[in-house]
């Protein structure tokens, strides 16, 4: 069979991950299944990572032998010409490196909320605007899993009829273990002063504010 690399590289995204927690293998896992979903569209391929702590590193080259950068220096990255697209880090780096990723024109795929406060935020929405041809969305979109997509639909065909109210929450399992050691999520210098709303409240407004 006659293979046509041009063309196989063409339809390839190159894909940068900083920070290589339990959110970067999860996006790392994704990659390696978005075959199994997509037809003739762009395939991802993880080309770069990037952390402070070296051994995170492992888990990743053990799994990715196809990696081209490891790095313990995050504006590699942003300076790789051959990283298409970058996805990223705790709240408090938010306004650093998203702006940072974002004025290097690369795409961004970035954990919510997109800055620890307020005034983060705008800087992060500043430089979307400087640079409106790169591509910036939220990771976590809890609206495109197939049932959300169904509901969403249900909503704009008016099947609810006239909704008045909302009320949406969830349980987070980490709250169940009241021995576990309190992480970054519920400190305010890594995850804001709103805690925990900051972080997880997101996937319970998504579809509510889709409602409009």
């Amino acid at each position: 069979m006659d293979i046509d690399l041009a063309m196989m590289s063409a339809n390839k995204i190159h894909i940068g991950i900083i920070g290589l927690g339990l959110m970067g293998r999860e996006f790392a896992s994704a990659i390696s299944r978005w075959h199994h979903l997509l037809g003739k569209d762009p395939v991802p391929v993880l080309s770069g990572i990037y952390d402070k702590n070296r051994e995170t590193w492992n888990w990743y080259t053990n799994h990715y032998p196809e990696l081209k950068t490891v790095t313990d220096d995050y504006r590699q990255l942003q300076a790789n010409d051959a990283i298409d697209a970058i996805c990223a880090v705790p709240h408090h780096l938010h306004k650093q490196i998203y702006t940072g990723i974002i004025r290097a024109k690369k795409h961004l795929l970035g954990e919510k909320p997109f800055g620890i406060d307020l005034a983060a935020n705008k800087k992060i929405l500043e430089a979307m605007k400087e640079n409106p041809e790169i591509i910036v969305q939220c990771s976590s979109e809890f609206p495109y899993f197939p049932a959300c997509q169904h509901l969403i639909k249900w909503i704009k065909d008016r099947k609810y009829g006239r909704l008045i109210e909302v009320r949406a929450g969830f349980y987070h399992s980490s709250d169940l273990y009241m021995t576990k050691p309190v992480n970054w999520k519920r400190r305010i210098e890594f995850n804001g002063e709103y805690g925990c709303m900051g972080d997880l409240g997101l996937h319970t407004l998504h579809i509510p504010f889709r409602m409009g």
